[in-house]
């Protein structure tokens, strides 16, 4: 009963620190010590030496769990999608407690821990796996969009005309940019800053190629057919998009095998034989199994990181 009521406390505490990392409760204290530190920092002469000057205005990196958290809003306003955060952080905060009480059951402070930050990153991976989803989407949207404006603006030689004449057939999902740019050239008179504007609505590598262009074109019509060789870019990341794809599905399939098996080997234990089952409860049991999800973790992680789409080096 003792030990327990120990791991309950122990749990708790790993909980509330959770949480004030996770919500980076801490942030002003750190901001306020590394001031201090700047203070003490100055040279003789009263002024900042280079190191500690550099040192206040880079900063220190964040928590992990914070730097996820924030991630997390980047890919909800890139996706349009910014009110679900509080909705998200809610669920990190309910997966976290689904994780660390599963711990409580298997009565290990290790795997509270583990499985408290494991289910914490839940709703976090979904995400990211959403936005690799809508990033192939959206290039495999903008290479139609781009070919059918590029084609227009060199028979007509007027930008805001080919977009004009193309609005109705741009995807829904790109269509709402391209409405605001024409929208914007009604009321500003430099195309050149909607254009820049049209360039920074899309977070594209090949479409602000494309969007740079344009604006050289503003200039010198004579560079509208440089255009024509960025929509063919579209078309090679797609090809190398798919064979990737192709790869990593097989790839893919042997990895969550593996991952089933690895998972499934407790409960085979337990059906084999219940005295070695008994092992896991024990200190090197419970280390064993902390081991197990350290590495699913680990797996994961690389897993979504191998599944981002292709993107377009300029």
């Amino acid at each position: 009963m003792q030990i327990q009521i120990v791991l309950l406390i122990v749990s708790a505490l790993l909980l509330c620190i959770g949480f004030a990392v996770m919500f980076d409760i801490f942030g002003p204290l750190r901001e306020k010590r590394r001031r201090k530190q700047l203070e003490k920092a100055k040279t003789a002469d009263g002024k900042r030496s280079i190191s500690s000057t550099v040192r206040y205005y880079t900063g220190k990196k964040d928590f992990v769990m914070v730097e996820e958290v924030n991630s997390a809003k980047q890919i909800l306003d890139e996706t349009g999608r910014s009110a679900e955060f509080a909705k998200v952080c809610m669920q990190c905060v309910l997966f976290t407690a689904a994780g660390a009480l599963i711990g409580l059951v298997m009565r290990s402070v290790l795997a509270t821990a583990i499985l408290g930050i494991m289910f914490f990153m839940l709703p976090l991976w979904k995400l990211k796996l959403y936005r690799n989803k809508y990033k192939k989407y959206i290039t495999a949207q903008l290479e139609s969009t781009t070919s059918l404006i590029t084609v227009s603006y060199i028979r007509c030689n007027n930008f805001i005309q080919a977009v004009e004449e193309n609005i109705d057939q741009v995807s829904p999902i790109v269509r709402p940019k391209f409405q605001r740019f024409l929208d914007e050239c009604k009321v500003n008179a430099s195309v050149k800053n909607c254009v820049r504007n049209l360039r920074d609505s899309i977070d594209n590598n090949l479409f602000r190629e494309w969007c740079e262009t344009v604006l050289k074109t503003l200039d010198n019509s004579e560079m509208k057919e440089a255009l024509l060789p960025i929509c063919e870019k579209y078309t090679n990341v797609k090809i190398v998009q798919d064979e990737i794809d192709a790869e990593v599905l097989g790839s893919l399939a042997e990895y969550i095998i593996m991952m089933l098996f690895m998972l499934l080997a407790y409960p085979l234990v337990y059906i084999l034989n219940t005295d070695w089952f008994a092992y896991y409860s024990t200190l090197p049991g419970k280390v064993v199994v902390a081991y197990t999800l350290v590495v699913l973790f680990y797996s994961v992680v690389k897993m979504i990181g191998i599944l981002q789409p292709v993107e377009y080096d300029r």
